[in-house]
């Protein structure tokens, strides 16, 4: 319920950057590998949200390059 609630939470613009400043988009990017539908299908929505505001798209290249290596 957790991952839902931050995806509520990032509909708003004035929240996303405080969610992925605050540590939000690993955590969030680890449950989809759950293999709970539903757990993952909360954490998608909150990274969709979080995806909105372009000052996250950065952290989210520097976390996806960070897996590649």
């Amino acid at each position: 319920m957790s991952a839902f609630a931050l995806g509520r939470l990032a509909q708003d613009s004035h929240n996303q950057a405080g969610i992925a400043y605050n540590g939000g988009l690993n955590p969030l990017l680890k449950l989809l590998d759950s293999k709970n539908g539903s757990l993952q299908h909360n954490a998608a929505f909150a990274l969709y949200g979080l995806a909105d505001n372009e000052d996250n798209v950065s952290d989210f290249i520097e976390l996806g390059s960070s897996k590649v290596t």
